[in-house]
């Protein structure tokens, strides 16, 4: 939106210094001055327009950093006190930089180790998943069987339940 903005102003701009610079005798004294008003006008506008953006560029800023602020906050109470790169790193030292489970038991070993480690109920070790999860700290990548890579998108009923692999990655 902004950007679309600034490059209509930057055209009226071009478009009016073309006609202001232009040497012909078929414009009017009124036409000229008109066109020294809004020329004036529009420059004013452009440099408020760049104001706001870049006001609006600072905020977002502020927002990711109260974002991250308010993320380690939450990860320093669910895990009792600890760093979400402390958590990370603990992660990756128990399992490395895979672990090659399903979901649904890569999950379970994650949450029983989060439990453990940092010695939190299960409650706490779920949002704590959660968190990491949100954050892309840890992600499950599904590996499609080689058979179904190029098969159609449709099948009979009896093919339809297709067993999915894939790996937990730990990205701390």
């Amino acid at each position: 939106m902004w950007s679309d903005l600034e490059k209509k102003i930057g055209d009226w701009e071009k478009r009016f210094l073309e006609i202001r610079n232009k040497k012909a005798q078929d414009y009017h004294k009124a036409d000229i001055d008109y066109i020294k008003r809004e020329l004036a006008l529009l420059k004013e506008e452009k440099i408020r327009v760049h104001t706001r953006l870049r006001k609006i560029e600072e905020l977002i800023a502020k927002a990711h950093v109260l974002e991250d602020d308010l993320n380690e906050d939450l990860c320093n109470e669910l895990s009792g006190g600890h760093s979400l790169a402390s958590v990370g790193e603990s992660l990756r030292k128990k399992f490395g930089k895979q672990l090659k489970e399903d979901n649904e038991k890569g999950r379970e070993k994650i949450r029983d180790f989060l439990e453990q480690h940092y010695n939190i109920n299960r409650k706490k070790s779920r949002e704590l998943f959660s968190l990491l999860e949100e954050l892309n700290l840890i992600h499950f990548w599904v590996k499609l069987p080689e058979n179904i890579r190029n098969a159609p998108l449709l099948w009979d009923k009896e093919d339809a339940v297709i067993e999915l692999g894939g790996s937990w990655e730990i990205k701390a």
